[in-house]
């Protein structure tokens, strides 16, 4: 696809599509749409994942892991009924919680980040390019910059206006006991990579 994710001046949705009709889908070349979709996503990876720190993980997910010991997730996700779209999922997951999973627990929409509101590209064969090549630069203005906020103590003041929730409670606590049990958290966090099946870059010597 070429260098498609360069920034731009300002940032603008490109590449939406928030329905299809009846009459859309029946005329969508599906097996066009997976093969941009795929090619697409190589791109996404080359050009701004892979530079910005992700590994290929499973599915549409792409992964790194945070010096505090967190991945950080960025999935695509397609839409479930056929419509050739998608949604990017950003995603922090504790890898020293005990039983830690990627999932909407502690996420953000991409298209949240960017727009303010939950957003799904199209990747029909002739949206595809225009497509990703929006999601790249969403990535590098939003989703990386919401990440870094994240790190130091960024995932404490996040989580504070969740008191309260049993989940907010359980990783609060996860972070306040970091350090009191030094081998039962790194048994811990091995744990959780080896049954995530994390990529082998991600892993230190003693979790491979």
């Amino acid at each position: 696809m070429g260098k498609l994710f360069g920034k731009q001046d300002t940032f603008r949705l490109e590449g939406e599509c928030s329905h299809r009709t009846e009459t859309e889908l029946a005329a969508l070349d599906r097996a066009g749409a997976d093969a941009a979709f795929r090619a697409g996503q190589r791109g996404l990876y080359e050009e701004v994942l892979r530079p910005a720190g992700f590994l290929r993980w499973k599915g549409g997910a792409f992964v790194r892991r945070s010096p505090e010991d967190w991945l950080e997730v960025i999935e695509l996700q397609k839409e479930r009924h056929g419509s050739k779209t998608f949604t990017v999922n950003c995603m922090a997951v504790l890898l020293f919680l005990p039983g830690a999973e990627p999932d909407m627990t502690f996420a953000e929409r991409l298209g949240v980040l960017a727009a303010g509101r939950d957003v799904w590209w199209d990747f029909a064969p002739a949206a595809a390019e225009e497509s990703f090549r929006n999601v790249g630069d969403a990535i590098r203005r939003f989703a990386l910059p919401w990440f870094e906020g994240l790190r130091g103590n960024g995932l404490r003041r996040a989580l504070l206006p969740e008191r309260g929730r049993l989940w907010a409670e359980r990783w609060l606590a996860a972070l306040d006991a970091r350090g009191r049990d030094i081998p039962a958290e790194r048994e811990t966090v091995r744990e959780n990579c080896r049954r995530l099946k994390l990529p082998k870059g991600l892993l230190r010597e003693d979790e491979k």
